[in-house]
């Protein structure tokens, strides 16, 4: 590709608010127009295309087509127009369907043949000859902003967006249903929502999942699914000009939502910590740890540094080493070098718990 057909380095397409309310989700399921989508834990791209040909692009505007020539395989078999953008998430699948973000990471980061290595469409450089094939992405297709040269994100309803991306999917699977989740039983869902994890397996895109479940419902089942959380949309809303922006920022449009289970779990804090920035000369969090279930040895826990307020970051210093705090957290990443570090944790107060109470949950997968 000329430089000149590449997409502006600025662009950036919307992001989901970062919360809804219990109130304002219930309000919106009640009048029929909460869906409920799976989030994956995966890298936003965007595949663009233009005079037939395809581009594949990072949420940073990075060129990166090299690494998928499979996906862009079978999006050439689907009836696209040119002058089409697809919005969605690359993701790798563990075996019980659940997301594996430290081996999507290694694809997207790596340079086009360390990521066809990974992927088993290439050999492994010298460097990296004691590495090993994760399995190949998959494009998990979550909006389509512009259709045949219509900017459609700014126009018409997500409903309609959602519509029209399942109909172009229907060439892979003729069963596929169009239906936007509202009307549906939940065995119909059911039934959708695994056409849509074998189209993923077998032909390595699919559109956005769709579920059948309610407010306070839809956490418990994100857990159940091991998945990162849904995203809930409303199926009347128009991004209007939040669709996309040209200053590298993201908008947040009315309309689409996170919901995202929290986990909580005591810990044993092993350090503290100063600040940085307006914190800087005093405290800035705390290095905790947790006992691992099998072998009862202490096992690094990474940091917690949210949640504090100015009266704490006064008060707390390393007098506190070897007590016990609750600590509330998205989810646990693999463990890399030892460490079991959680996701944006925050501090919830002072347990009761022994240190050798604070036992480890959910580190089983990876014993």
């Amino acid at each position: 590709h000329r430089h000149e057909d590449l997409l502006p380095k600025n662009l950036c397409f919307y992001k989901p608010k970062t919360e809804i309310s219990d109130d304002q989700l219930k309000k919106l399921e009640e009048s029929g127009r909460a869906v409920w989508t799976l989030k994956r834990d995966g890298m936003m791209h965007l595949f663009v295309k233009a005079n037939d040909n395809w581009t594949v692009y990072s949420r940073r505007m990075d060129e990166v087509t090299g690494k998928y020539p499979h996906i862009i395989s079978t999006l050439n078999k689907l009836d696209v127009p040119n002058e089409t953008i697809l919005a969605g998430e690359i993701v790798v699948l563990n075996n019980d369907g659940s997301d594996n973000f430290k081996n999507v990471s290694r694809i997207c980061r790596s340079k086009d043949d360390l990521a066809l290595a990974y992927q088993g469409m290439g050999s492994f450089p010298k460097s990296k000859k004691n590495e090993s094939v994760i399995g190949k992405s998959m494009y998990y297709v979550f909006d389509i902003p512009f259709y045949s040269g219509e900017d459609i994100v700014a126009t018409r309803k997500v409903g309609d967006r959602l519509r029209l991306l399942k109909e172009i999917f229907l060439k892979l699977d003729s069963n596929l249903s169009v239906n936007t989740g509202v009307s549906a039983s939940k065995e119909q869902l059911m039934v959708e929502s695994k056409r849509r994890e074998r189209m993923l397996r077998q032909h390595y895109v699919a559109p956005v999942k769709i579920y059948s479940t309610s407010t306070g419902l839809d956490l418990e089942l994100a857990k159940k699914l091991k998945a990162e959380g849904f995203v809930v949309m409303d199926i009347e809303a128009v991004y209007g000009d939040k669709g996309y922006s040209f200053d590298g920022k993201a908008r947040r449009p009315n309309g689409i939502y996170k919901r995202k289970p929290k986990y909580e779990d005591e810990f044993i804090i092993t350090d503290a910590y100063t600040g940085t920035g307006r914190n800087r000369e005093r405290f800035g969090g705390f290095c905790i740890a947790q006992i691992h279930p099998k072998t009862g040895e202490e096992i690094d826990c990474g940091k917690c540094g949210g949640g504090f307020t100015d009266e704490h970051r006064d008060k707390f210093d390393e007098s506190l080493i070897g007590e016990t705090i609750k600590v509330e957290f998205d989810s646990r990443q693999p463990p890399k070098d030892g460490v079991y570090a959680l996701r944006f944790p925050v501090f919830k107060g002072f347990a009761d718990k022994k240190p050798e109470e604070c036992i480890a949950q959910g580190i089983d997968e990876w014993t």
